[in-house]
């Protein structure tokens, strides 16, 4: 994965969290295709729950001797 931006998040640990979910919500890729009943269907790469579980795991085990 290349990194393409460099965002600081700052405030309270849940502030923190909340943040870096919605951040990451607006870098997901997303594909829209015509689905059943001829309507558009929009599917994510990863579901909501995924970005949130991996961000609570990133903060909960970050090292703090770094």
């Amino acid at each position: 994965m290349n990194v393409i931006k460099d965002v600081t998040f700052e405030g309270t640990i849940l502030n923190q969290v909340k943040k870096t979910i919605e951040f990451i919500e607006t870098q997901v890729r997303e594909h829209t295709f015509l689905g059943q009943h001829a309507q558009f269907v929009t599917k994510r790469d990863y579901p909501e729950f995924v970005i949130q579980e991996m961000t609570v795991n990133a903060c909960c085990h970050r090292a703090y001797n770094i």
